[in-house]
């Protein structure tokens, strides 16, 4: 039987050293280790989207995770109801916004 091990870690690629190197999140909450998310760059932050747990079970939280603190934060619509959970998604940025695209659940 093989098993699957679902990473929490942040690998940061130095573009100019061409080496790996390993992050660590800070914050009081952190997402819990997930595969499949879709994630964007905007401002200094990476927002991951959905994804799978180590339970399979598929998400529709949103979080950003800024580069220069390290620090996760889960953001909370404040109007409307989120997109449903999905896994395989695109997220995308365009001017102060995120638009994800496709995914299933």
């Amino acid at each position: 039987n093989q098993q699957l091990t679902t990473q929490q870690i942040i690998s940061q690629f130095q573009l100019r050293s061409r080496t790996w190197q390993a992050v660590n999140g800070t914050g009081v909450n952190q997402p819990v280790p997930r595969s499949a998310v879709a994630a964007a760059y905007h401002n200094g932050c990476v927002y991951m989207f959905g994804g799978t747990d180590f339970q399979f079970t598929v998400l529709s939280e949103l979080w950003r995770y800024n580069v220069t603190s390290f620090e996760w934060t889960q953001i909370n619509s404040s109007t409307g109801a989120s997109p449903s959970a999905r896994n395989g998604a695109t997220l995308n940025t365009w001017r102060d916004s995120l638009l994800l695209f496709g995914g299933q659940d």
